[in-house]
């Protein structure tokens, strides 16, 4: 795998001097429940225009969020029904349907625009995570791995398994270099995360990976903390805009299965203090929540 899985290579894009727009995009977003939603796009509002005039891009380029939803979570639900109402608003920001039933539009005055795009977390019986990208349809957990990649290609969505910290050790990873090496890698992905150290060693199954063509789709996924709904926009990938801007999840789709070579990849990555102190209240944050016998 090359450095272009770390640092924006813009040559396998259109020049950026073209006025050709550009999708910034966040392939990994919780909303989680205590997260105030305004404050969540504005930051990743923020974040994407920092992230699009250190690269020089357009003005006009925006972000795209893509949800990550798991079992009784149903934000973009409470946003399309937003949507659907009268009122249209979540704080400053207009909520608007799209043309397919995975994609929302929100505005912000006219400076502003992001995108919305539903998907789901599901747990497989291996306990490693595959993220459903470009669906509302619940997928239920502890299927096996195989299983559930098919169950979100059947419902159209681009199935990622994401990076976790100790999630792809013993066992999970021969399970890992399986499927990157049998006949469901093609059109799988991987999912690397913000919270992945910038400094720590690239993961041998990302190496793996790329020898074989599957490539990575990076995100923020922030964590289940008041604090985390800064980051929505600070890591991902880009892809120029092309086709009916109605349908955003179908060209990102389309595109990400037409063009073979790895999205160029926007912002950093955590350094080795914010990893290791998000471990900390991550495992506090489960222990506490384990119901007592």
């Amino acid at each position: 795998m090359t450095h272009a899985h770390h640092r924006p290579h813009l040559a396998l894009l259109a020049d950026p001097t073209s006025g050709t727009r550009f999708a910034l995009i966040d392939a990994h977003v919780h909303l989680h429940r205590h997260f105030n939603l305004a404050a969540v796009f504005d930051h990743a509002a923020a974040n994407v225009a920092r992230a699009a005039a250190a690269l020089r891009l357009p003005a006009d380029s925006f972000g795209v969020l893509m949800l990550t939803e798991s079992v009784g979570v149903d934000r973009f639900g409470e946003l399309m029904r937003c949507a659907e109402q009268t009122a249209e608003t979540i704080g400053p920001w207009r909520v608007q349907v799209c043309d397919e039933n995975e994609s929302l539009r929100l505005s912000r005055s006219t400076q502003h625009m992001l995108i919305v795009i539903a998907g789901r977390q599901i747990v497989t019986r291996e306990r490693l995570e595959v993220l459903a990208l470009g669906t509302r349809r619940r997928i239920d957990d502890g299927a096996p791995i195989d299983e559930t990649v098919h169950e979100v290609r059947r419902a159209g969505a681009l199935p990622v398994i994401p990076w976790g910290f100790g999630k792809w050790t013993g066992r999970r990873a021969r399970v890992m270099r399986r499927l990157i090496e049998g006949p469901l890698s093609e059109g799988l992905f991987l999912g690397d995360n913000g919270g992945r150290p910038r400094s720590a060693p690239t993961p041998p199954l990302f190496r793996q990976a790329g020898d074989r063509g599957v490539r990575l789709l990076p995100g923020t996924d922030p964590l289940p903390f008041a604090h985390q709904q800064v980051r929505a926009g600070r890591y991902g990938f880009m892809l120029p805009l092309q086709g009916d801007e109605r349908r955003p999840f179908q060209i990102i789709h389309d595109l990400l299965l037409a063009q073979p070579g790895q999205p160029p990849i926007f912002g950093e990555r955590d350094g080795w203090w914010a990893f290791a102190a998000a471990q900390v209240a991550m495992q506090w944050h489960n222990r506490t929540r384990r119901p007592r016998r």
